[in-house]
């Protein structure tokens, strides 16, 4: 099952790069439980080590669905109606984009299923119905949900206001997330120096999303295509505001020396950022912040 429009970076194949192997970290991340559940990162408290899936890395993104109601009438209508009919989540339950507050999909590159968590005012009654006339049968619990299971198709776990799933019914990773916001799975951001720094500035945003990866090597670098030499991760969050988005984009390197504003500048430079204003760039050791605004109506518009 894919989710793969729950992001707007996210929805550009150049973002979604993940890579093997170590994350450029320092140490360990020292984020807290209550600190995960910040408003400042409601999604983080979802997001497990990698190490969960097997994986030294991944890629999350995240919707936040009030604010994107909020703003309908700014979006281009097509633009707006890739986010909330997305029928990899909407078609499978009765619920729809208006019952749903937000939801979090994570990617991990080797495993190749996206695993997802919706969170809004949907009962856990009707999500089971719609399940069950779906040829889902009733599995097991694990800790407050009820898990349903459909071999061909997936598994759901389900509980007032949140439902956990996947289109692999045999990873077990509905448990996975389940443990992990319940704390006793690991987080990225506990796990991940690389990740906790890298969404420290991102907040209560529209979209979300971030991954960490191998240090890019020289060959591998393309400015253009989001790829800089000495990269480990990224983040980003953009935030709509009425008719203007304002966005975020974090860069972290594996360490300060790796910094080239020069190749940050082409990238801020490329189509890219045509229809952006007031784009800037700054860095602060290993890590670059590029923000920049853009007419919402514009945003990823063909």
């Amino acid at each position: 099952m894919g989710t793969a429009v729950l992001g707007s970076f996210a929805g550009c194949a150049q973002f979604d790069q993940s890579a093997s192997g170590g994350d450029g970290s320092n140490g360990e991340a020292t984020e807290t439980e209550a600190e995960a559940d910040e408003p400042t990162g409601p999604y983080r408290a979802w997001l497990p080590e990698p190490d969960a899936f097997g994986e030294d890395h991944y890629y999350f993104w995240y919707i936040d669905y009030a604010q994107l109601r909020a703003n309908e009438s700014h979006f281009d209508p097509e633009v707006y109606d890739v986010y909330t009919e997305d029928e990899a989540l909407f078609a499978r339950s009765d619920f729809s984009a208006a019952d749903v507050d937000g939801a979090v999909s994570l990617t991990p590159v080797n495993d190749g299923n996206t695993y997802a968590v919706v969170t809004g005012s949907f009962s856990a009654t009707a999500v089971a119905d719609s399940l069950t006339e779906r040829e889902f049968e009733e599995d097991r619990d694990i800790d407050e949900y009820t898990v349903y299971r459909n071999p061909g198709r997936g598994e759901f776990g389900v509980k007032d206001g949140t439902i956990v799933l996947t289109g692999n019914p045999d990873s077990d990773h509905v448990r996975t997330l389940i443990e992990t916001k319940n704390g006793e799975v690991s987080r990225y951001t506990e796990a991940s120096e690389a990740m906790a720094t890298l969404l420290q500035p991102v907040g209560p945003e529209t979209f979300v999303g971030g991954d960490t990866s191998d240090p890019y090597t020289d060959e591998q670098a393309e400015p253009e295509s989001f790829q800089f030499a000495g990269q480990v991760g990224y983040s980003f969050g953009e935030t709509v505001d009425g008719d203007r988005t304002t966005r975020e984009i974090v860069v972290l390197f594996e360490t300060a020396d790796d910094v080239d504003m020069d190749a940050i500048a082409q990238f801020t430079g490329s189509d890219w950022f045509a229809t952006s204003t007031d784009v800037s760039s700054k860095q602060e050791g290993r890590m670059v912040t590029i923000t920049a605004e853009l007419p919402t109506d514009e945003f990823y518009a063909n």
